[in-house]
């Protein structure tokens, strides 16, 4: 995803939250009948 790694603002994230893609899928290697995704926010 194009948001791993990057630092937000709780104001900035208050304002315009996360876009997230439509169509978030694993790498197609990774991918089975129960494959999901986590989104980890740690506070700073």
């Amino acid at each position: 995803m194009d948001i791993e790694g990057k630092t937000f603002s709780g104001a900035y994230l208050m304002n315009h939250g996360l876009e997230m893609p439509y169509r978030n899928e694993p790498e197609w290697s990774k991918k089975t009948d129960w494959s999901s995704r986590v989104l980890l926010l740690e506070a700073e």
